[in-house]
């Protein structure tokens, strides 16, 4: 598996993934950017850093951070979920949600005619975490075998990834019939 990489200023905090690698790190503020290594593991603090993946209805998959939900405030919180997956022909692809202090550490992503590899998530304060989905961490995960289901209606603007807010902004469009927030559409 070809992994994502996630590079982090020390000065100003941006966080960055690179599209394509040439060999040559990134810097920002003046200076090279950190590589960041993402943990997989942690007992004093991975309880509520590592992502979970469960499945909903069809090919919806639920992405949580942490068997226990991960606190968001201003100070402490996670700022994205990335899914790293192949599409059908095999190529490498990724989704990213990005976080608000105010949003609930979470996500739904449709996995149509995609075969996820790895959820990553970084926090403001403990870094960067990873999942990366084999037979030890996505057992039971029925929704990823689902192939093109989505595609198979008509196309929707169903919101299909968004933090919990956004969703229950969606939600409201849907049923009002007035959704053209294509950002959304994951």
């Amino acid at each position: 598996m070809n992994n994502t990489v996630f590079y982090h200023c020390p000065i100003c905090g941006n966080v960055i993934t690179k599209l394509s690698n040439s060999g040559v790190t990134p810097s920002c503020c003046g200076q090279e950017m950190e590589e960041l290594v993402p943990k997989t593991q942690d007992p004093e603090v991975g309880e509520k850093h590592v992502p979970v993946m469960t499945c909903k209805e069809g090919c919806m998959l639920h992405i949580s951070i942490g068997a226990v939900i991960h606190p968001m405030t201003a100070a402490h919180h996670i700022q994205f979920i990335y899914l790293q997956f192949k599409d059908k022909d095999g190529h490498m692809g990724g989704r990213f949600v990005n976080l608000n202090a105010e949003d609930r550490p979470e996500c739904d992503i449709c996995t149509c005619s995609i075969k996820v590899e790895a959820v990553y998530e970084y926090c403001n304060i403990h870094g960067l975490w990873k999942t990366e989905c084999n037979e030890e961490n996505c057992p039971d995960l029925k929704c990823l075998e689902q192939k093109d289901c989505c595609q198979q209606q008509e196309p929707t603007n169903r919101c299909y990834a968004q933090s919990a807010e956004e969703k229950q902004k969606c939600e409201q469009q849907e049923r009002e019939g007035n959704n053209t927030d294509s950002n959304k559409q994951f």
